[in-house]
């Protein structure tokens, strides 16, 4: 079985950040900034991976726990939740992380592990 590859353009980069113990990276051309929000709104009969929502410099800003579509455990409520705000054209989000690890080139195509091809 031949190795699937991930085509990458030349000079882009990441913000690689953690997740329940598992590295990820999102294209820097889609993450805005990286927030720790400080208290979330509770949105009433909201889908289970809306975990609330929060103020961001007066913009209403929801917060989503990405976790279990990824197939992992879901983020734990805190007092504090470090979010990496998303963008899709006029469409932005924040989503619950762990940690952030830094900036990444992504100039080399790379072969997916067996977990990213079951996904």
């Amino acid at each position: 079985m031949s190795e699937a590859v991930v085509e990458r353009p030349t000079g882009a980069r990441a913000c690689v950040f953690m997740l329940a113990g598992s590295r990820f990276a999102v294209e820097v051309g889609q993450a805005r900034e990286v927030v720790v929000f400080d208290g979330l709104t509770p949105v009433p009969l909201a889908p289970p991976f809306l975990m609330g929502l929060a103020n961001l410099r007066g913009a209403v800003m929801p917060i989503v726990d990405v976790g279990p579509l990824l197939g992992l455990p879901a983020h734990e409520p805190a007092r504090q939740t470090l979010g990496i705000v998303l963008a899709h054209g006029p469409w932005a989000a924040a989503a619950a992380i762990d940690a952030v690890l830094g900036l990444e080139p992504l100039g080399t195509p790379s072969p997916l592990g067996e977990p990213a091809r079951r996904r």
